[in-house]
């Protein structure tokens, strides 16, 4: 489960929480460390 942080070493854009950023997802999470499963958050309504 990705979580609604900020987390500027991979995301440039400081308004994009890490559970929206490609960078994050895709590119590190998947790209980089090769997660190959299902990747989820929760309460996107929280507004993180």
């Amino acid at each position: 489960m990705v979580a609604h942080l900020a987390v500027p070493a991979f995301e440039k854009n400081k308004n994009l929480p890490s559970t929206l950023s490609k960078a994050i997802v895709t590119d590190l999470l998947k790209g980089q460390m090769g997660f190959k499963g299902l990747v989820f958050t929760d309460a996107l309504n929280m507004k993180g």
